[in-house]
Parts: C-alpha cells; structure tokens; sequence
C-alpha cells in the first residue's frame, strides 16, 4: 500500500487519499553484453517473467532461460551468462592427443592416435564433453 496502511473515519469522511494496493517491484537485473533480454529488467513487478538467450550462436546459456518475479518482490534465479562453446581434451587410454592444445571451440576438431597395437574402436561427442573414446588391440 502507498503512503500509510490505515485511514479514519472523520466527521466528513475518510482521511487522508483513497488507499492503493500496488504489486512489489523486483530490482532490476544486471546481464553481461552478450545476453539477449526478453522482458523488462527495470520494472519487473510480481508474476512478470524475463527471458534469456545468448546473442551469438557460438555462445551457449549459462544457468536459467528464465527467471520471474515472485510476491515477495524477489526474482526466482540469477541472471545466466554466455559462454564460449569449448571442450576439453578427453583422456584417450592407450592413445594419446599430439600437441599441447587442452580444449578446442565449436567446430574444432581433435585429432588422436592410438598407442602401436590398438585401434580405434568410437569416438563420440555430446554436449561440449567428449564421451569416453576407447582403443582396442590391433590383431
């Protein structure tokens, strides 16, 4: 409510203005440059919600897509981040990765030899972390 939370009945009325109940504002969040906003940030009030993305496809999202604004005037989560899509270098048993490099970007490939004696037996990849890559003797 604005201004006071009671009124008196007077001899010719009420006192003081007509009483308004408001929803609670949220504070306004802060998001790096590199996040894409679909909502209002500033003048958030319960029940609205705000939308997240990266604005490069490069990018993936960092924490919640989505977060709202609760009755207590508090939003639900933290503001995500982008991140550079990346992969560590895997451990390869009985093989190995040449060179130095310790993770590759979106699209990068790695390349690997299997130790003299063994073969390749799969080599997968899902979600930015390389799947185990097992090496089998070579007959």
């Amino acid at each position: 409510m604005v201004n006071r939370n009671y009124r008196r009945c007077m001899a010719g009325g009420w006192d003081g203005v007509v009483p308004v109940c408001e929803a609670k504002q949220c504070p306004v969040i802060h998001v790096s440059n590199n996040v894409r906003v679909n909502g209002d940030l500033e003048e958030a009030s319960y029940g609205n919600a705000v939308y997240f993305s990266c604005k490069s496809s490069s990018e993936v999202l960092i924490g919640s897509r989505e977060v709202y604004c609760n009755k207590y005037g508090e939003w639900s989560g933290e503001a995500p981040t982008c991140e550079a899509i990346k992969c560590l270098v895997p451990v390869i048993e009985n093989g190995n990765v040449p060179g130095n490099i310790q993770e590759y970007k979106e699209d990068e490939i790695l390349h690997f030899v299997c130790n003299r004696g063994f073969t390749r037996s799969q080599q997968t990849f899902s979600m930015h972390k390389w799947n185990k890559i097992t090496v089998e003797p070579h007959a």
